[in-house]
């Protein structure tokens, strides 16, 4: 897939995981594509990252929401999230690179290990994040019905340091 296609794809699927009025505009479109190039940025500024036998430079991008998309992450609610998540990445050897906490979903910007599956990651810091706003807020747990404060669904997108234009000429050179 052509760079011009992954950002056409990643527009397509944020605006269906995100469906919003916005969301079917060209304007919309050139908010991502820009956004998405910002990512891009961001990684080639990352350095490389290494494990006893490995050489990594791998970021994922994460975007999930509270259950029924509504309004919590505001004030005291939202500090404490933007607290949680960065202590258990800093816990877990996770190193953020962009972390925005908006009233109705979260954007995370991260760097993990190959070992480390974005599920995992997903997992971890929703399920965390969300027990201690309930035992910290128990108020909050009343505004939502089930007893889950996240959505089930999340957004994980990958960027890497590399373009698959790039990639394939070095294993057409054979190089790989």
């Amino acid at each position: 897939m052509c760079l011009a296609r992954y950002h056409e794809k990643l527009v397509e699927d944020i605006a269906a995981t995100f469906p919003s009025p916005i969301t079917t505009g060209v304007r919309w479109r050139s908010f991502l594509l820009v956004h998405s190039m910002v990512y891009h940025a961001i990684i080639n500024g990352m350095e490389e990252q290494h494990t006893k036998h490995v050489t990594y430079k791998i970021a994922f991008h994460f975007v999930w929401c509270p259950k029924y998309r509504k309004h919590l992450l505001i004030g005291d609610v939202a500090q404490f999230v933007e607290a949680e998540i960065r202590r258990l990445c800093e816990e877990n050897g996770w190193p953020i690179d962009a972390l925005t906490i908006q009233e109705d979903h979260v954007h995370l910007f991260l760097g993990a290990p190959p070992s480390v599956a974005p599920s995992l990651i997903a997992n971890t810091l929703k399920g965390i994040t969300a027990r201690q706003v309930f035992k910290r807020y128990p108020e909050v747990k009343k505004q939502v019905w089930g007893g889950s404060f996240w959505s089930r669904s999340y957004y994980v997108g990958t960027v890497g340091d590399m373009t698959e234009e790039t990639v394939k000429k070095y294993i057409e050179l054979g190089q790989g």
